[in-house]
Formats: structure tokens, sequence, C-alpha cells
């Protein structure tokens, strides 16, 4: 069964591919007056979902492709810059896989399982934009050789389960922006009480280190 799923991904994971090299790059986002609502998110059937809201993807080459899903994204709106370990870096469950630059504070992302940093998307660490713009396809960070495919994914959700789980962390997010001592005056929802695209930026010092201890950080 695990192998017969494996390769169900596979296939999708090449039309996905396609799909990308067809579409072509990205542009730099342009500036939008007011505040723009974040959609629902939208997981692709072919990625697995982390707790911490990251998302893994099969290769044809036997690595993971790892990216953070669109609910994150839409929160950060726009990533500065980005850091990634050098390929080669052996890393465990929760260390570091990447760090983020968001309005002027760093955002640090686990691993989602053990393995050794295989490469990195230099679109996105040359054009980070691209990270947020796009997470699930272009905006994908590092390539990841797991030590132990199965148990990597494993515990991880896809599908109506991924959907669900990022519909539930929605309403999460919104409780946490709507905290009157979280906000610090910052302005985080946009019109119809949904949180605005770029919302967890907003927010001051403290709110931030809740954001990321209760969103990237989970365990």
């Amino acid at each position: 069964m695990v192998a017969l799923l494996v390769a169900l991904v596979v296939v999708i994971a090449l039309a996905v591919e396609l799909h990308v090299v067809r579409r072509g790059t990205l542009r730099e986002p342009e500036v939008t007056p007011g505040l723009l609502p974040m959609r629902a998110p939208a997981p692709p059937e072919s990625v697995f979902l982390t707790r911490g809201h990251t998302w893994v993807r099969m290769t044809t080459e036997g690595t993971l492709r790892v990216g953070i899903d669109d609910l994150i994204a839409q929160a950060l709106g726009e990533v500065e810059s980005v850091w990634v370990p050098q390929p080669g870096t052996e890393v465990r469950t929760g260390d570091a896989l990447m760090r983020m630059r968001v309005g002027g504070r760093e955002l640090t992302v686990g691993s989602p399982g053990d393995g050794v940093v295989e490469s990195f998307n230099v679109q996105a660490v040359s054009a980070p934009w691209a990270i947020a713009q796009d997470p699930y396809r272009s905006g994908w960070v590092v390539s990841l050789r797991p030590r132990d495919y199965e148990a990597m994914i494993a515990p991880l959700r896809m599908g109506a389960t991924a959907a669900a789980y990022l519909r539930n962390e929605m309403a999460r997010l919104v409780e946490l922006l709507t905290t009157p001592v979280q906000v610090g005056g910052a302005p985080v929802l946009a019109d119809g009480a949904l949180p605005a695209r770029g919302a967890a930026a907003r927010l001051d010092d403290t709110a931030w280190a809740s954001f990321e201890k209760a969103f990237v950080r989970a365990r």
C-alpha cells in the first residue's frame, strides 16, 4: 500500500513539475493599497503537510522538496530574504531548515524530519517573494534526502485531511490576530473579518513570538 501511494504521488509530482516549467517565472509583487483578505487555504493533492506548516513533495530523484504552506505564506505576505543550509548538511527533526526575514524580523522553520540537505531552490533564494507568492510550486525552498521515507511521511496529512487541517488553522489564526493584547494597534483584518495578507508581519514583537510558537514551531 505504501509503495502504491509513493508511485501515485510521484506521478502527480511529475505533472506538477511540467506545469511549473510551462508557467514561467514570477515577477516581483507590486504594492497594492489597502488590506487584501487571505484566501481559503488550498493545498495541492500532491503534497503532505506537517504540523509546523511546512509541506513536502516526493520527487523522481528520491528526495523531498520542502516549502511553507499557503496559510503561513499569506500570513507573512512577503519574504524579504531566506537562509538555507548548504547542500550536504545533516538535519534532525526540528532543526533550522530555513530562516526567513519578514518585516525586519526572522522566522525559523524547522525540518520536517531527519535527513541530508540535497539542494536548495536558487530562484527562491534570489527572489524570495516567490516563497509567499507561489509556495507550492516555484516557491519551494529546500530539497531534503530523508533518512527514512516512511517514518517522515507517516504522521503527515494529505488531501482532504490536509485541507481540513488548514481550515482549522485559519480559525486559530483569526483568534490570535483578534486578541486585543496581541495586535498592538496594527491593522490585521481585512473586510469580512478575514485575516489580511501580511497580517503576521504587522504584529508587534510579543505577538510575533506568539505567532511563531503557535504555528511555525508547532510539534
